[in-house]
């Protein structure tokens, strides 16, 4: 079984976070029939492996080097050691749908993460992207480079070049932090270049 290819500990403190932006991601995927999928921050793939797996094969993820060391005996997918704070990432190929489950808030220059992100996308690609809702955390945790509440984090995902298609607050619940909003947006890249045009 799956959850015996990784540490128990990692599978089962990973499972506190991003569910619902998991969900959020497979509703996407099942109502556009999406089928490639690129995890930017993909961490020990508890939600992917329980969520999007079972409805896709064409997994791709992004991680840095010591989560994707941990990754190795894992019997789906192509994991991708990268650092995301310093590194434009090219995998050579577009992807149907973008997962970034609270990642953004890691990276310092978090727009060489999007920029990462934007590589990847084709018009029809659609992205969901999650953070933490800096106005419902109960504390600011010491890895966090950036905190927004959910206004803030939808202007900075527009004034990036990207058209919000949904954007929702959930209230999640981890094993450190009692309670605190997530922000969830759907999205699209908003200024490739058509085809044939300078």
């Amino acid at each position: 079984m799956l959850i015996n290819v990784i540490s128990k500990g990692l599978w089962t403190s990973s499972l506190f976070f991003q569910q619902f932006t998991y969900a959020k991601a497979r509703q996407v995927l099942l109502e556009d029939n999406l089928t490639s999928v690129l995890d930017v921050g993909c961490g020990y793939l508890a939600k992917m492996a329980a969520i999007i797996y079972p409805f896709t094969k064409d997994i791709t993820g992004i991680d840095q080097e010591d989560v994707i060391n941990r990754l190795v005996n894992v019997p789906f997918g192509k994991w991708i050691s990268a650092d995301l704070n310093k590194q434009n990432v090219d995998l050579g190929r577009k992807f149907d749908l973008i997962i970034c489950a609270d990642c953004i808030e890691h990276v310092l220059l978090f727009q060489t993460l999007l920029d990462t992100i934007k590589k990847h996308c084709d018009t029809n690609t659609k992205i969901v992207l999650s953070t933490p809702d800096s106005d419902t955390i109960l504390r600011q945790r010491y890895e966090h480079k950036h905190i927004w509440n959910k206004k803030d984090f939808e202007f900075a995902i527009e004034n990036s070049g990207f058209e919000i298609i949904e954007s929702k607050s959930v209230v999640e619940l981890d094993s450190s932090n009692p309670k605190y909003n997530s922000t969830i947006v759907v999205c699209k890249v908003n200024d490739i270049p058509k085809v044939g045009m300078s």
